[in-house]
């Protein structure tokens, strides 16, 4: 991801979520939707799209007041502060958390979709000072996908709107840990990715990591363990049910492991 994509992402998951719990009614789950709605519109006449989809509030803000290509002027980020400050507020007095919130802000003018996942509980523990900030951004899944569906697309029509589920999350959260590691300063100009992808079907979760160093030297991370101990580690916070066996692989060699296997290693 280039340099500006991934600073823009960064600012945006710095607000993503912090907010405050001061509004005195209790609503319930089924409520959540259409009350961020209209928080949304009668206190700042901005209009967001909100849906539910099983267990995963999703919610949309269309933008196209830009400073540059994908990067919002001062009015847009307001209001997306503010969009964030009133989920915050809404789902801090709700009687049953989601599981999962995806909130989407798109620049409709160039077709640029940025998506913030977050596990719910993850959010809470954030909020509440037991999760630092460091491991929030960490577990907060960011994307930035150029669509050009989204151009002009202020219902929020474009999105592939589904419930998430925690071995999808998973998936991503191990590809933006694994992306971080292999495209930072330190390790980029060090390796040659052919393949980086994480994908979680049928009960299994699978990573391919066809990363190759440019020239020897011990002191590199080798990606099969370095895929192998970020898999690990998030299995290690969200113990998934439903994942029930590893595959981690490059050009040449594929590994399994049930989930016991990588917890059990030290």
């Amino acid at each position: 991801m280039p340099r500006a994509a991934a600073t823009i992402l960064v600012s945006l998951a710095l607000i993503f979520f912090i907010s405050c719990a001061d509004i005195p009614p209790t609503y319930t789950r089924t409520e959540l939707a259409n009350v961020v709605t209209k928080i949304c519109k009668d206190e700042f006449n901005l209009t967001v799209r909100t849906w539910d989809e099983g267990d995963t509030l999703w919610v949309y803000f269309p933008y196209n007041n830009l400073a540059s290509v994908g990067q919002l002027d001062k009015n847009s980020s307001n209001n997306l502060r503010r969009v964030i400050r009133t989920v915050g507020r809404v789902t801090f007095s709700v009687d049953k958390r989601p599981q999962f919130y995806c909130l989407v802000a798109s620049d409709i003018k160039n077709g640029i979709d940025d998506y913030f996942a977050a596990y719910g509980d993850d959010q809470f523990l954030f909020e509440m000072g037991a999760l630092p900030f460091y491991e929030f951004i960490e577990r907060e899944a960011t994307m930035r996908i150029y669509n050009p569906k989204a151009i002009g697309d202020t219902e929020g029509t474009h999105l592939a709107r589904h419930n998430i589920t925690m071995g999808e999350f998973i998936s991503y959260v191990i590809q933006q840990s694994l992306e971080k590691k292999f495209l930072s300063d330190e390790f980029k100009n060090k390796f040659k990715i052919n393949e980086l992808k994480v994908d979680y079907t049928d009960t299994s979760l699978r990573i391919i990591v066809d990363i190759k160093p440019l020239e020897y030297n011990s002191k590199l991370p080798e990606p099969l363990d370095e895929a192998r101990k970020t898999a690990r580690h998030f299995l290690e916070i969200y113990k998934p049910a439903e994942i029930r066996e590893v595959v981690i692989s490059n050009a040449s060699t594929t590994n399994r492991y049930s989930v016991q296997e990588l917890l059990n290693e030290k």
